[in-house]
C-alpha cells in the first residue's frame, strides 16, 4: 500500500483557554495515538494523513465510548503526525464525577486506548494477506 506521509506541526484551536473554575490537575492531559495505516479491529484502515479534521477543530469535544447524548468527557487540544500514526493530544474534564473517574482510570493504567469516529469521503477494497480490507 501507498501512503502519503506528512510531518505536522501541533495545531491548538484558536483561543484555548481553561474556563473558570476548572480544577486544575497536575495530569489530566494525554497523549494517544488515535489511528495508524494498520488494519483495525474492525477489519479496515482508517489512513492517518488522510483525515480532514479542520471541521472538528472548532467543537473538539471527546465523547466516552462516542456517545453523543452524554457531556463530553474531555476537549481534543490538537494533531499531530508521528511518521505514518496520527496522535491527538487531549484533556480531561476534571469537573464532573465522570470526568474525575476516568482521569484515575488513565493515570492508573486501566484506559491505555482511545478510538476515533470518522465518516469516510473516499474508500476502496483492498486484499491484504488474503482478507478484503476497506481503506
Amino acid at each position: 500500500m501507498n501512503l502519503l506521509t506528512r510531518e505536522l506541526n501541533l495545531q491548538l484551536r484558536d483561543g484555548y483557554e481553561k474556563e473558570e473554575g476548572y480544577e486544575e490537575k497536575e495530569n489530566d492531559l494525554y497523549t494517544f495515538v488515535v489511528s495508524t495505516p494498520e488494519v483495525d479491529r474492525y477489519g479496515t484502515i482508517i489512513v492517518p494523513s488522510g483525515i480532514d479534521y479542520t471541521a472538528y477543530l472548532n467543537n473538539p469535544i471527546v465523547l466516552a465510548q462516542h456517545d453523543s447524548d452524554k457531556w463530553p468527557i474531555g476537549r481534543c487540544l490538537g494533531f499531530a503526525m508521528n511518521g505514518e500514526n496520527l496522535e491527538a493530544t487531549i484533556q480531561i474534564e476534571c469537573i464532573t464525577e465522570e470526568g474525575k473517574k476516568l482521569n484515575k482510570l488513565i493515570n492508573a493504567g486501566f484506559v491505555k486506548a482511545v478510538s476515533v469516529g470518522i465518516i469516510p469521503v473516499e474508500y476502496e477494497e483492498q486484499t491484504i494477506d488474503g482478507s478484503k480490507v476497506t481503506v
